[in-house]
């Protein structure tokens, strides 16, 4: 059952119900947890050669991740490419 509001017309902010967490921080930090578990699990190619640390593995993955989307040219060998749809490439017949 979602939780509602007190008016009864719009689903109640889970990170204010008792159940949940209580502050957006712990939501996030619930959130990253997650995220760096499910990353942790290895890739077959990681498997192959195995890792130390699966989860320090994860949390740096992760982190770099994050700092790529929030500034692109984070990564000096990343190259961000913006096209438009008129430079398509021609359909092959």
């Amino acid at each position: 059952m979602t939780p509602t509001s007190p008016e009864g017309t719009a689903p109640a902010d889970p990170r204010t119900q008792p159940d949940g967490p209580t502050a957006a921080g712990e939501h996030d930090r619930a959130r990253d947890a997650q995220r760096t578990a499910t990353r942790a699990s290895l890739l077959p190619e990681e498997g192959t050669v195995g890792s130390d640390d699966p989860q320090e593995q994860a949390e740096v993955v992760l982190e770099d991740s994050e700092a790529r989307t929030e500034v692109p040219d984070a990564a000096p060998t990343t190259v961000l490419e913006r096209r438009g749809s008129e430079e398509t490439a021609d359909p092959l017949v």
